[in-house]
């Protein structure tokens, strides 16, 4: 994530005693002078709690910022034991409630008055972001029960539109109804066994199996066995990821309550195993998640020829430094990463042990056709 700053503009204390109306509007155990480097020794302190806040509502919207008014009820022994809320102008309720359970544990020299602190916080709206943790996306249960759904890489919350990415976990038993997308679909399973139905016989893929469904092809998905499945999602273009949103499926797609079986297969292809080593796309009806290992001490170079091609990814196993645009982004576990249109981006596994991603390429412009060719990755 490329991010912006935070600053704060802390205001005058204002207080009394109780019962003394009389009484300087300013506890005197704790001066102004006192107060505002109590407040800038918290500041210091809870900074990147702070700024996590404003992490969890970028990756709803990663267009939030603005500045967020707060009232500080400071007791007199020093602790803050409400506050409220004065004005926030970030577009994000998310980031006031976080940022004021945050505050609430700032800490101020004790004295014998209430004191009401205004403060100030103002968080930057990021020109480009590009990365979304797993942890900071809100489960969403729309589809109904035994269903989970974290829509990771979307429109709201990278700066790119062509591919997106949803992370779908079935509990046992549960059954995605049959449907059809209006744009194609890759599949790549992370936990237990999926089952894909649709077709004459159900298509069965197991963990670390990838597949590509084509766009209008009516298929259902569940799991397979009695354990829990997960599955990555990854649309092109991006769209259809609105329906584990709002459980309503996007324009031109549609739920297919009476569809009837179809010769064959719903699924377009399969992925086959990749291990570590360059890796070109060649005369493929559909792309299809490609997992790529990186061994430690080597780099990857993700679409060396700078192609026109956008690319979303999720680090499935231990962490890199992945550089885009001379910006150096961490990626752990659970991260995801959009990868815009005609840029290359480096990937070193960090640890002293190797990395594994899963990368799904589609066009900047168009769709994909047998006749693409594209060369996705090179081993450094």
């Amino acid at each position: 994530m490329l991010c912006g700053f935070l600053t704060a503009c802390p205001g005058p204390p204002t207080g009394r005693t109780p019962g003394n109306a009389n009484q300087s509007n300013v506890n005197p155990d704790a001066p102004v002078d006192r107060v505002k480097a109590a407040l800038t020794k918290n500041l210091g302190q809870y900074r990147r709690r702070l700024r996590r806040c404003h992490e969890l509502a970028m990756a709803e919207n990663y267009r939030v910022g603005g500045r967020v008014a707060l009232e500080l009820l400071v007791r007199p022994q020093g602790v803050v034991t409400h506050v409220k809320v004065l004005g926030n102008t970030s577009g994000s309720s998310l980031l006031a409630t976080c940022v004021s359970h945050v505050v609430k544990s700032f800490v101020f020299p004790a004295g014998d008055a209430d004191l009401r602190l205004p403060l100030k916080l103002r968080f930057a709206q990021p020109k480009t972001k590009l990365t979304v943790r797993m942890d900071d996306v809100l489960a969403k249960a729309k589809l109904g029960k035994g269903f989970m759904a974290k829509v990771l890489l979307h429109p709201k919350s990278v700066s790119g539109d062509r591919v997106s990415l949803t992370v779908l976990r079935f509990a046992p038993g549960a059954k995605l109804p049959m449907l059809r997308h209006a744009v194609d679909l890759g599949l790549y399973v992370l936990q237990g066994a999926l089952k894909v139905t649709g077709g004459a016989a159900p298509a069965l893929l197991r963990t670390g199996d990838s597949a590509a469904i084509g766009a209008n092809v009516t298929h259902g998905l569940e799991p397979a066995g009695t354990g829990m499945c997960a599955v990555l999602l990854f649309f092109g273009p991006a769209g259809s990821e609105s329906l584990f949103l709002t459980g309503t499926p996007a324009v031109g797609s549609a739920w297919q309550p009476q569809a009837k079986p179809v010769t064959g297969s719903p699924l377009a292809l399969r992925g086959l195993a990749v291990g570590p080593g360059d890796l070109t796309l060649r005369q493929a009806v559909l792309p299809v998640p490609q997992v790529v290992t990186v061994p430690r001490g080597r780099s990857a170079l993700l679409n060396p020829d700078a192609a026109s091609m956008h690319h979303a990814l999720l680090v499935t196993e231990g962490a890199f430094y992945v550089t885009i645009e001379g910006i150096r982004l961490p990626a752990e576990t659970g991260m995801s990463i959009y990868i815009p249109g005609g840029q290359k981006a480096s990937v070193t596994p960090v640890g002293g042990r190797a990395g594994r991603l899963v990368v799904y390429p589609w066009p900047s412009r168009g769709s994909w056709s047998k006749s693409t060719v594209h060369r996705l990755v090179k081993l450094q």
